[in-house]
């Protein structure tokens, strides 16, 4: 009987670590969803052209075509036109922006390129694919682009007439190297605050409440049980008449639910002085929940350049990720004040004394 007792308490003391294990996986799914759930933000075109020189005259001309940016950011722009045999002329690729200016271009027989990335804006943007059949004709587009330049005759293999078949890409992808770099980061601070919670759980004393903090933690957990409820029977009602959909979906109510839940229960216990333990050091919890608040902070700005926070209209997954934040900065600002308001609690009896 005692011993069951005791494994209960034990239960019961690991709690808050738990809970913060609970709120960093969950953090840490949203994190990982909303990079895999987010769109591609890729826009690729491909122009035929069967290209005849006769009489060093180039039959076909170029083309022009738009392609649309349907989300403002910076893109990666790649080009590619590589035909099997070296063509008897010059390609050239020219993107223009709003307002008709050039934005990048290149030439060349065969051409593999890739620009820096060009911010765009959430328009159609044209681009233009010309033919050059002799040396002024290249020499008046490179001017045209602003190129201080003037072709000698030897970049390429020379004019010759022929039958050429030439396909060119062009792909314009959303950059995300920096993106990958915020979810390596938020995968590596997972792991290091998993760890260090575990190994707390394994090798230190376990944290101690005295009897007040327990009837503390208990109010709050009964709090949070009443939470949960209601806002179940809530999500639940407003699934049934079509309104839930419109704004969330079942994953995402899910951990949002949770979150609330875990919030309910860890306020309560902060304002109340339930929350750290009588062995516990405030600043150690305090950089605890400061990490897991970098985690999310980071997990959301890759949310919104990625444009999962808000998706058609609705939460995304990466929102999770925004409320994660909310709920670590609400318990670091309730410790702080609650702190101040002991420290000035103690102080007065001090001047009473």
């Amino acid at each position: 009987m005692g011993a069951g007792m005791e494994d209960t308490g034990m239960k019961q003391n690991n709690t808050g670590r738990i809970i913060a294990m609970i709120v960093l996986t969950i953090a840490f799914i949203a994190l990982v969803f909303g990079f895999a759930c987010s769109p591609k933000n890729t826009r690729k075109t491909e122009v035929n052209a069967n290209v005849i020189v006769e009489n060093g005259e180039a039959t076909y001309l170029g083309f022009r075509g738009e392609f649309n940016i349907a989300r403002a950011g910076k893109y990666d722009i790649h080009v590619n036109w590589w035909p099997e045999d070296d063509p008897g002329f010059i390609s050239g690729f020219v993107l223009y922006d709003l307002d008709g200016s050039i934005l990048s271009f290149c030439t060349g027989q065969k051409v593999q390129a890739g620009f820096l990335p060009i911010q765009l804006e959430k328009a159609e943007y044209s681009f233009e694919i010309k033919i050059f059949d002799s040396e002024d004709k290249l020499n008046e587009f490179l001017n045209d682009c602003g190129e201080d330049y003037t072709s000698d005759g030897d970049v390429f293999t020379g004019y010759r007439d022929g039958q050429w078949h030439v396909t060119y890409t062009i792909t314009a992808s959303l950059a995300t190297k920096w993106m990958l770099f915020i979810l390596a980061i938020g995968c590596v601070m997972y792991a290091v605050l998993m760890t260090l919670i575990i190994f707390r759980m394994c090798h230190e004393g376990k944290p101690e409440y005295d009897e007040r903090q327990k009837l503390v933690n208990g109010k709050a957990y009964e709090y949070g049980f009443y939470t949960m409820l209601v806002l179940s029977v809530i999500y639940v009602l407003a699934w049934f008449m079509g309104i839930a959909d419109e704004f969330l979906s079942p994953g995402v109510a899910v951990m949002l639910i949770t979150l609330i839940v875990a919030a309910v229960v860890g306020i309560y216990n902060v304002i109340n002085d339930g929350y750290i333990a009588v062995n516990a050091y405030e600043e150690r919890v305090i950089a605890t929940l400061s990490a897991i608040l970098a985690v999310n902070i980071l997990a959301t700005i890759g949310g919104i350049r990625t444009g999962s926070l808000i998706k058609d209209g609705k939460l995304g997954i990466s929102s999770v990720n925004a409320f994660c934040g909310l709920l670590m900065l609400a318990l670091i600002v309730a410790i702080v004040i609650r702190k101040a308001r002991t420290k000035k609690e103690d102080d007065d009896e001090e001047l009473e004394a």
